[in-house]
């Protein structure tokens, strides 16, 4: 009667330990929880001049700090003038611009420093003003959409005013 006791007992706790299910790895059906956003800028002549960044914001123009962004040097540019960025672990819904950007040193107006030299879509000045220019396009993501790949645009650094380009 003992064994008969302890093997149902051995018996019992073998079933129950080999069902559990201790995978650390996420299921293929479990939903996203953050988006990324990647993509090549093509700088245009000798670029980037320091104090360039490229930042994904929520507003066009933009106002706040952006949602990511990353700073751009001479060293991170490929042999072809290009960088590659990626946005990681992004927040779902829009967003209303990615932009590439140079920070004028000798100026510290926040509303002038700023000079854009590139953005996703839209045209140098950026702003549908006296017939020149239109918006960035604007990007989604969503937990079913949630990696946006090849999103390349170009940068032009003729348009750093100030810098001596």
């Amino acid at each position: 009667m003992k064994t008969k006791i302890i093997s149902t007992i051995l018996l019992s706790l073998i079933l129950f330990t080999g069902c559990d299910d201790n995978s650390t790895e996420p299921s293929a059906s479990a939903p996203a929880e953050s988006a990324t956003i990647s993509g090549t800028i093509t700088f245009i002549d000798e670029c980037p001049i320091e104090n360039v960044t490229v930042s994904l914001s929520a507003n066009w123009l933009p106002t706040g700090p952006p949602s990511a962004y990353d700073v751009i040097t001479p060293s991170d540019l490929n042999s072809n003038g290009e960088y590659s960025y990626l946005f990681e672990n992004i927040t779902f819904g829009p967003y209303a611009a990615i932009a590439v950007a140079w920070d004028d040193p000798d100026d510290n107006d926040p509303a002038t420093e700023q000079h854009v030299l590139g953005a996703l879509g839209g045209e140098y000045p950026y702003l549908p003003m006296y017939g020149q220019g239109t918006y960035p396009d604007s990007i989604t993501v969503s937990v079913d959409d949630n990696s946006k790949t090849g999103l390349d645009f170009s940068a032009d650094c003729n348009y750093a005013v100030g810098s001596g380009q």
